[in-house]
């Protein structure tokens, strides 16, 4: 009875450590679940752990050991990892953590942060409009889901010779605010500020001092 009860000890033994060397490619370290992107094993010494990042962020398997492996998921490839765990939303968030567009369209400024569930929000700086893809703010042309002229409430004059009028750098005062002006980059606005002491010149195509804009007194 000894032998056979040794055996099964080391049936089982085998069984386990079959287990963790499959499970853990090196002795240590954090390796991706092969098919969920939020999903990992961390081995020490051997010995597996399936752990789940927190909702929203993803696994980034490029992370060094002493850094915290779960990023945002501008920052994670995920390849062909393309399961992930059931969102956790609440009243104000998608998911726990993340970065997320608030508006639509014509509204393209703000977004929040969703910490522990709860949204902080925040607000780009005039004229800029906020990136879903690389989170942080940007001219509104080149935001994917803004329309610039509706977000901006301006829209560019058409070309009066397009065969020899340049395309870019067109300038047009702000029809109510004189420290403000447009650039049409090609047919799409974008929004400069000359500041509380300073005036768009349309003599100069730039900001002078307001004292020398006889148009802003």
């Amino acid at each position: 009875m000894a032998l056979i009860n040794k055996l099964k000890y080391i049936i089982l033994a085998c069984f386990v450590y079959e287990i963790y060397t499959q499970s853990c490619p090196e002795k240590n370290g954090r390796f991706a679940d092969p098919s969920q992107c939020d999903k990992y094993i961390e081995c020490n010494d051997g010995v597996p752990e399936e752990k789940t990042c927190p909702d929203g962020l993803f696994f980034n398997d490029k992370a060094q050991w002493f850094n915290y492996p779960c990023g945002y998921p501008v920052d994670v490839d995920c390849g062909s990892r393309a399961r992930f765990q059931p969102p956790q939303a609440t009243e104000e968030c998608p998911h726990q953590f993340g970065y997320y567009k608030i508006g639509d369209r014509a509204n393209c400024g703000q977004w929040m942060n969703c910490v522990n569930g709860k949204s902080f929000v925040f607000e780009c700086p005039e004229g800029l409009a906020w990136s879903s893809e690389t989170y942080r703010c940007d001219w509104p042309d080149e935001v994917e889901d803004c329309d610039a002229e509706a977000y901006l409430g301006f829209k560019c004059p058409p070309l009066v010779n397009p065969e020899f009028q340049p395309q870019e750098n067109r300038y047009y005062p702000h029809p109510t605010d004189c420290h403000k002006y447009f650039l049409c980059v090609g047919t799409s606005p974008r929004l400069f500020n000359c500041g509380i002491e300073g005036a768009y010149d349309e003599s100069i195509y730039a900001c002078n001092g307001v004292e020398n804009v006889t148009t802003c007194h």
